[in-house]
């Protein structure tokens, strides 16, 4: 094993930056005598706005030897241990604090430009679980807990705002406890130490706790929960399948395959800040574009967009600021977001006619079509399955989906090819899994006829159910 005796402190500890300004470095320490390296040595987090790094072997300190009086520690990473949570009553008493005090929530009813309805603003609260802090030199802040989908609560970010709905400061909860008990020469509760031990703090996705109750929602990635609290608000809350399900990987380097596997077989756009990246180094876009190429071949069957609406329309004065897409959102009205709801029916499930596809003859113009072509219009279960047989229609013919992108009755939330070609597969869960096995061997053929492999088809139309290429081999022999 190589022998170290400088490593980036693990404490939670930030010191100015010497290139950016910003209280967001890490500095190195000597692990023989556990002392900070001289301040130019060290590691600034605003890693798309700034990445300075200097480490202290790459210009030779780490070769002096005059540094080195004592023997060299060999650094040995920590085994594993049993991950401490949250105690579990913790949320709840967060949550039944009194909102009023509650910044962030307020800015959402009364001081964004387009202010949200109380009703949709105790949902969105209730959804995700936001908790307020009463008490402290943080009153008035709003509590991010990051539950995992067994309900265990990983961390609890805590945040202030002010009345522009910036951010003021930023904790743990479990910190900013700690601290005010030492303060008042009050014990720190044991569970406290504890978690103090766990590897990580935000160890999971916030919101989720959500994905067991909503399987089939295509989910939507951002950095932060702000802006996966304002994504819901202005994009409809997941009560239909069709509906994007907003959650939060805390900031742009904490997008991981630990956090995003339990999205395994579901459609994930993901929507990262905008950046302004020093030259040679890689877009807030870039690296998540990278992230998504190594967590594919692992996700079987898991759909990935990156999107690109704000890295092909951003100015540059956007991209020095670090915007996120709730910063364009709260620009503009909600209410052209929202799908007006349908009328409430009891729920069948429609027939599929025999044989599946119809061939239609389209018009020179979709936009002398009638049917929901802007995005605020309602997408009912009867007009979906007309656009996905037309989809289904267009396809065998060849057509591609970017071809297919302009045509206005495709088009919903996103514009790009990219969700349009999510959106089918959306379509394709949804009905496919409702054909009799005669109708299943009908589609199949069709596939076939129109140009497609066996492997073609089990992976463009997860739908049908089929694992692999052998499992619709044996199917179609009527194994």
């Amino acid at each position: 094993m190589k022998d170290f005796q400088y490593a980036l402190d693990k404490s939670s500890k930030k010191f100015d930056c010497p290139e950016c300004g910003k209280r967001r470095m890490v500095r190195y320490v000597d692990l023989v005598s556990g002392d900070y390296l001289p301040h130019e040595y060290g590691r600034c987090d605003r890693e798309a706005a700034c990445n300075y790094h200097l480490n202290p072997y790459a210009d030779g300190f780490g070769k002096d030897d005059t540094v080195k009086s004592k023997p060299v520690y060999t650094y040995k990473k920590p085994e594993a241990r049993p991950l401490t949570f949250y105690p579990p009553e913790i949320v709840g008493q967060l949550y039944n604090r009194n909102i009023s005090k509650n910044q962030f929530l307020d800015n959402l009813l009364h001081n964004i430009p387009y202010p949200f309805a109380r009703e949709d603003v105790d949902n969105v609260r209730e959804m995700y679980q936001l908790g307020t802090v009463e008490k402290g030199y943080m009153a008035g802040a709003v509590a991010f807990p990051y539950i995992d989908e067994a309900g265990n609560t990983r961390t609890i970010q805590i945040k202030t705002f002010d009345k522009g709905n910036h951010t003021e400061a930023t904790n743990f909860l479990h910190s900013y406890l700690e601290k005010n008990l030492i303060e008042l020469k009050k014990p720190v509760p044991e569970w406290i130490d504890r978690y103090k031990q766990n590897e990580l703090r935000v160890s999971c996705l916030f919101g989720a706790h959500l994905l067991p109750k909503y399987p089939f929602n295509p989910v939507a990635i951002v950095e932060a929960p702000k802006t996966a609290i304002l994504g819901t608000l202005y994009n409809g809350f997941p009560a239909q399948d069709s509906n994007l399900l907003w959650l939060a990987v805390y900031n742009l380097t904490s997008l991981s395959y630990e956090k995003i596997k339990v999205l395994e077989g579901r459609t994930v756009i993901l929507f990262p800040d905008l950046s302004q990246p020093a030259e040679g180094k890689l877009s807030a876009y870039e690296k998540w574009q990278r992230k998504v190429e190594e967590f594919s071949p692992r996700m079987p069957g898991t759909r990935f967009v990156v999107s690109d609406i704000l890295e092909t329309s951003a100015s540059q004065e956007q991209r020095i600021k670090g915007l996120d897409v709730a910063d364009f959102f709260t620009k503009m009205d909600w209410r052209t977001f929202r799908a007006a709801p349908d009328p409430v029916e009891p729920f069948e499930i429609p027939q599929i006619p025999q044989p599946l596809i119809e061939e239609f003859e389209y018009p020179e113009s979709w936009n002398e079509t009638s049917g929901p072509e802007m995005k605020t219009a309602p997408f009912t279960r009867s007009y979906e399955q007309e656009l996905f047989d037309s989809l289904l229609s267009e396809l065998d013919r060849g057509a591609h989906f970017k071809q297919l992108q302009q045509r206005q009755a495709y088009r919903s939330l996103t514009d790009t090819s990219e969700d349009l070609q999510a959106y089918f597969h959306k379509l394709s869960r949804e009905y496919l899994p409702q054909l009799t096995k005669v109708q299943k061997m009908e589609f199949i053929r069709q596939r076939q006829q129109a140009g497609f492999t066996l492997l073609g088809i089990v992976e463009d139309f997860p739908g049908l159910g089929f694992r692999n290429e052998k499992a619709l081999h044996q199917f179609l022999q009527g194994g």
